[in-house]
């Protein structure tokens, strides 16, 4: 899902459909920031394009402050240090998708925990009357060890 706001930014629509390409595999986005683990090669590969044109599209990211690097202590398939990504959906008005679908998650959880309080005491209400009737019975004895 992308906003509309995205789709009328005023980047070049190459940049935008990598950055639509490599949205599925950024994380921590509740944070307002996309972060990308990958390294160029292998984005690349996942993307379908060449590692040129990966850090040509970064480039531009970076110089309009949609993108920021940072090396991290990960290596990639070379034993070079994996270059974090981070996306700044704010700038790339993608923040806001991300926190509604948080806030939507957070509401379905919170309904959730209800309706699992409500069972969990009927079934302490269910459990407590069947303790009486068995009680009631004598059926229920304390455990006595045989000794």
């Amino acid at each position: 899902m992308f906003t509309d706001q995205f789709l009328d930014l005023d980047i070049p629509v190459n940049i935008k459909e990598y950055y639509m390409d490599l949205q599925q595999y950024l994380y921590d986005k509740e944070s307002g920031v996309g972060k990308c683990y990958f390294s160029n090669t292998a984005l690349a590969s996942k993307l379908g394009i060449s590692v040129p044109t990966v850090k040509k599209y970064n480039t531009y990211l970076i110089e309009h402050g949609f993108l920021e690097e940072e090396t991290t202590d990960k290596t990639d398939e070379a034993g070079l240090p994996v270059i974090q990504k981070n996306f700044n959906l704010q700038g790339l008005n993608q923040a806001a998708l991300w926190i509604k679908a948080v806030s939507e998650q957070l509401v379905t959880n919170t309904e959730d925990i209800e309706k699992i309080k409500l069972e969990n005491a009927d079934m302490q209400r269910r459990i407590a009357i069947l303790e009486r009737e068995l009680s009631a019975r004598d059926l229920i004895r304390p455990f006595e060890p045989k000794f």
